[in-house]
């Protein structure tokens, strides 16, 4: 496998979440892989999510450590914000590698 490469299981995973899209006739970015690894929108988004999680375990987490209610949606609401700033603001690290030299902003 040359270092350009795609490993097989990531080749079939890029596969299948392109075919995925095609279904709801959507076109995913050219460099998608990229993207999901390093913007921070994403990485928001994550942490919202488990914010979100963690407010509806909060019952059964109140047992044991007394957490105030608004906590977890002020801070899932918080880095939903942040997430959307984010998404609009360039990040050097996701931009696309230029055509005359791919490696330029790895």
């Amino acid at each position: 496998m040359t270092p350009g490469e795609a490993a097989p299981v990531t080749a079939a995973v890029k596969r299948s979440f392109v075919s995925s899209l095609d279904v709801f006739g959507l076109q995913p970015v050219e460099h998608f892989g990229r993207i999901f690894k390093r913007a921070w929108s994403i990485r928001l988004i994550l942490a919202a999510g488990l914010f979100s999680g963690l407010e509806m375990a909060l019952p059964i987490l109140d047992q044991w450590i007394e957490i105030p209610r608004s906590l977890f949606a002020g801070l899932s609401g918080f880095t939903s914000m942040a997430a959307l700033v984010s998404r609009l603001v360039a990040q050097q690290s996701v931009s696309a590698p230029s055509k005359e030299n791919p490696d330029a902003s790895q």
